[in-house]
């Protein structure tokens, strides 16, 4: 819900005006949680389910904390704009 009521800030900021990029980036977290579940999945049959659950939060905090620090395109130049984007679709990964 957050992404879909920032989607015209980030089309706008890191997109440069594409709306298909723009939820193109969204849909790279539903690639991700499948992949995400057999990583974790074996961790916790590895380590215990509070290292897996630890770990899967310390993941959550650092993604949602790097986005709020990434450079746009507004930042002054494209290459900033182009490295906040490339590291925003990872961070969304």
């Amino acid at each position: 819900a957050v992404y879909g009521y920032l989607a015209d800030y980030i089309e706008h900021h890191f997109f440069q005006g594409s709306q298909v990029a723009t939820w193109l980036g969204f849909a790279v977290t539903f690639l991700a949680r499948p992949l995400g579940g057999i990583v974790l999945g074996s961790i916790g049959d590895t380590y215990g389910r509070g290292f897996s659950v630890n770990l899967s939060i310390v993941g959550m905090l650092l993604g949602t904390c790097g986005q709020g620090m990434l450079p746009t395109y507004s930042s002054g130049s494209n290459v900033l704009g182009t490295i906040g984007l490339v590291v925003l679709v990872i961070l969304r990964f």
